[in-house]
């Protein structure tokens, strides 16, 4: 069963495949209805990226991860900038690592540059260390889902 998060707050998140670790990066305003919505159009065959469907078609299980929650101030710029942090820190704009289709052409140092800019000085050392827990905490989360997997797989033989 799939776990849709809680939250109606706007954010960035991924559908991590358990089976293979690719992901597919999004943005939205509100994070349970846009999850919801990609898992629908997954269960009725009709979502937007093909691969993805492929996998979902064939049995892979996906699971979300909330990377980046914004419960105050937001806007489109900052969902935007994260959105892209995180599609090349996962590199899932490449086929062997994720879904997205979208090419980001600036390695992740100059997205981190560019939401640093915008950033005020006092943030800084809350964003970098903000943006450390958040990537180790959806790692942590997505290999505890994947061994967990391999372990229910290997009681089912």
């Amino acid at each position: 069963m799939i776990e849709i998060p809680k939250t109606n707050y706007p954010g960035v998140y991924a559908l991590v495949n358990l089976e293979n670790g690719k992901c597919y990066v999004g943005q939205t305003k509100n994070l349970r209805n846009r999850i919801s919505q990609h898992f629908g159009k997954l269960k009725k065959g009709e979502h937007d990226s093909e691969t993805m469907q492929d996998d979902y078609d064939n049995g892979h299980i996906f699971k979300p991860v909330i990377l980046k929650e914004f419960k105050k101030e937001y806007d489109e710029t900052k969902l935007e900038d994260y959105e892209n942090l995180y599609i090349g820190l996962y590199q899932s704009h490449k086929t062997q690592h994720g879904y997205n289709t979208r090419f980001i052409n600036l390695p992740p140092e100059s997205i981190i540059e560019t939401i640093i800019y915008r950033q005020s000085k006092d943030g800084l050392k809350d964003l970098q260390e903000e943006l450390t827990k958040s990537i180790e905490k959806s790692i942590l989360k997505v290999e505890k889902d994947r061994r967990l997997k391999l372990l229910s797989n290997r009681a089912n033989y």
